[in-house]
């Protein structure tokens, strides 16, 4: 009954509208049933009417620094590091590397794929530098998968956090002690010291000084034993050198300007950028030669005497044309000491070269000790032998020898 009313009464109030506007208006009554009025006239999904949806700054907005400011890019698209390098004013190097490791240069010209992001790139994010100063190449690697991938070397307006450590610029008044995090070991196939390091200003490599392999001055070790080792020694070197640390690389151990890159490793604070020990102990080349698989090495630094078997021989050190500062002496000191300390309780690799050397020596020299061949007195002769003095014959001179039984 109450439908046909209302039914009624808005059919008379309907009929009354159109005789006078003035009278009640539909949507009003609309409103006074609590009815939703539609608006047929708004634009549709699509039309140009509609306000484009803001998605917010895009990555390249987000990471761009401006001119002469490296921008982050790792855990970038391709495409957009592209844009960022423009953007910088800086001169990349872009690489593609396969899942075996190898790189291939990507072409400036190329198709950028959309599925390469960038892994890692040569420079810290947020170092204000002048792009031609910059590294004559500044290599900057993309795979498929590092999407997302963070960078850890970040310093000045690109770090997350502004307390966070960063290595100080390089000045002439630097320029012997560099700062940095380990970056890689790429090369030391070829160079087992190598050492590289993110800096500042780029990637640098540096070569662990006073210090080489086991063996390498003369070692007569099986060669499927001495490839182990070599493994073993790099495996040393990275777990004392985990990539990411900070380190300081000391250079200045010579009296004069040093031009090369041989360095003194030291691990640094990641908090606070201070040494975990005060230079010159402690240092990074003294703790490997501790293990056993890196020796004393240098123009520094003999080992002998000759007229003694391996296992009695110690190193010393004396000045040479390489002239050491007084800091140089100091680190020459305790790399020597370690040395010899570890020649007392040999291990691992160095028990093995010794054990082979002496054996060797005493096949050819018939003792341990034949100092009396140089006319030391207090050398060993073996029982029953004697000595016979060198002497002509006539296809020339022979060596003198001991004769045995």
């Amino acid at each position: 009954m109450n439908q046909k009313l209302i039914a009624s009464a808005l059919a008379v109030l309907l009929v009354a509208g159109s005789v006078t506007t003035n009278f009640l208006t539909f949507s009003a009554f609309a409103n006074l049933l609590n009815f939703q009025p539609v608006n047929l006239f708004s634009p549709s999904k699509g039309s140009s009417e509609q306000k484009p949806e803001d998605k917010g700054p895009t990555p390249v907005d987000l990471r761009n620094l401006g001119s002469g400011v490296v921008p982050d890019m790792v855990g970038l698209a391709l495409s957009d590091a592209k844009q960022l390098e423009t953007l910088s004013g800086f001169d990349f190097t872009f690489y593609e590397e396969s899942s075996t490791g190898s790189l291939s240069e990507i072409a400036s010209d190329q198709s950028t794929s959309t599925d390469l992001f960038v892994c890692k790139q040569a420079l810290p994010g947020g170092a204000e530098l002048n792009p031609d100063d910059a590294p004559f190449e500044v290599e900057v690697v993309a795979s498929l998968g590092c999407k997302d991938r963070t960078n850890d070397f970040l310093v000045g307006k690109a770090k997350v956090n502004a307390s966070t450590w960063e290595p100080i610029r390089p000045t002439d008044e630097t320029k012997n002690v560099v700062q940095g995090w380990v970056y890689g070991f790429a090369g030391e196939d070829e160079n087992q010291k190598l050492v590289q390091v993110m800096t500042y200003s780029g990637v640098q490599d540096f070569e662990l000084a006073m210090i080489d392999l086991v063996g390498t001055s003369g070692c007569d070790m099986p060669d499927a034993e001495w490839s182990t080792y070599i493994q073993q020694a790099l495996d040393s070197k990275h777990a004392k050198l985990p990539i990411g640390k900070p380190v300081s690389a000391v250079l200045d151990w010579l009296e004069y300007v040093k031009d090369g890159n041989e360095a003194f490793m030291h691990l640094l604070d990641p908090s606070t950028g201070q040494y975990l020990v005060e230079p010159p102990k402690e240092s990074v080349n003294e703790a490997l030669v501790r293990d056993g698989y890196w020796v004393p090495a240098g123009d520094h630094i003999t080992l002998g005497p000759e007229y003694v078997a391996q296992k009695k021989q110690k190193w010393t050190s004396a000045d040479s044309y390489l002239t050491l500062n007084k800091l140089g002496k100091e680190y020459r000191k305790l790399i020597v000491k370690a040395g010899n300390t570890m020649r007392k309780h040999p291990q691992v690799t160095l028990a093995t070269c010794i054990a082979y050397e002496t054996k060797i020596f005493i096949k050819l020299e018939g003792g341990v000790d034949v100092r009396w061949k140089y006319g030391i007195p207090g050398g060993y002769m073996p029982p029953g032998c004697t000595w016979v003095d060198g002497y002509w014959r006539s296809t020339g001179w022979v060596n003198g020898y001991v004769r045995c039984g």
